[in-house]
């Protein structure tokens, strides 16, 4: 279940989803009132972690309250890594990051002179990803989907993937899939899935095409000439693999995995086209 904290009743609405009892462990990566309020719902017994404090602080708990509901409280302090610990992780993530498997969200970018604009935007939450400051002038390698795309792809339930049969002919299919953003790779997952013709496209052929759009309703943003035609296609290479855990209910644990090579949006980040190249 997904609730959005910044409606009012999001506490009533995850008690109701617990059955009044409230979640056993919390992780609040926000502090200020919202970690407070997230501590007041932990359930009795429960365990809480306040690891972030981006709405004003971390958050602030009385421990005379947690010991009477007996809440196990952590602080970011004590889930900290030894030096050795954290040298090891930092070796092994910028390693990575040089090999191309971990790539940043990047969010929105800002000219050091508009320093305190990228603060406001970071308090306002208007950010998904990370937020950069620019000092040369010149733009960073970008993720694989705008904030747009993605929260566009976030919206929509099925896509329709393009392999290529034995034949040499595409084979054009609907599916249901998942964005992994830390990894910008989509999957995608079915019932039987190893079964299918295109799992068995892939396997003899990588090359994939995915296309999501749709019609947006006359109150969203147009596109020249008062189109409202919007949507994506997604160009790459894919692989077979299995997850511990199926994309939905009934799916087999097998997906198809899709490495963006080339995006061709259009009407969403604005009127037109945005086609580029993504490593």
């Amino acid at each position: 279940m997904v609730v959005d904290y910044s409606e009012p009743d999001w506490p009533e609405r995850v008690r109701e989803a617990t059955g009044g009892t409230g979640p056993d462990v919390v992780f609040d990566g926000a502090g200020g009132e919202l970690g407070r309020a997230a501590f007041e719902i932990t359930a009795r017994g429960g365990r809480f972690s306040a690891h972030g404090g981006p709405s004003g602080g971390f958050t602030v708990i009385d421990p005379y309250e947690a010991e009477r509901r007996r809440v196990t409280v952590r602080g970011i302090e004590q889930v900290q890594y030894s030096p050795a610990e954290l040298q090891s992780m930092t070796e092994r993530a910028l390693s990575e990051a040089a090999e191309g498997r971990i790539k940043p969200v990047i969010g929105r970018t800002f000219p050091l002179e508009q320093a305190a604009d990228a603060h406001a935007a970071i308090e306002a939450r208007d950010v998904v990803g990370k937020t950069l400051l620019l000092t040369n002038g010149q733009e960073p390698n970008s993720s694989a989907f705008t904030v747009a795309e993605r929260a566009y792809l976030r919206t929509q339930q099925l896509g329709r993937l393009a392999t290529i049969g034995p034949s040499g002919a595409p084979q054009v299919n609907p599916v249901a899939y998942w964005v992994n953003d830390g990894a910008e790779t989509i999957d995608i997952g079915g019932p039987g899935l190893r079964e299918s013709q295109k799992f068995r496209n892939i396997q003899a052929d990588p090359r994939v095409s995915f296309v999501v759009d749709d019609i947006a309703t006359p109150e969203e943003s147009l596109g020249p000439g008062g189109q409202r035609g919007r949507g994506l296609e997604i160009r790459g290479r894919a692989e077979t693999l299995v997850v511990e855990e199926p994309l939905l209910h009934g799916f087999s644990n097998d997906v198809i995995r899709i490495h963006p090579r080339r995006v061709v949006a259009w009407n969403l980040d604005g009127p037109g086209p945005n086609i580029r190249d993504v490593s």
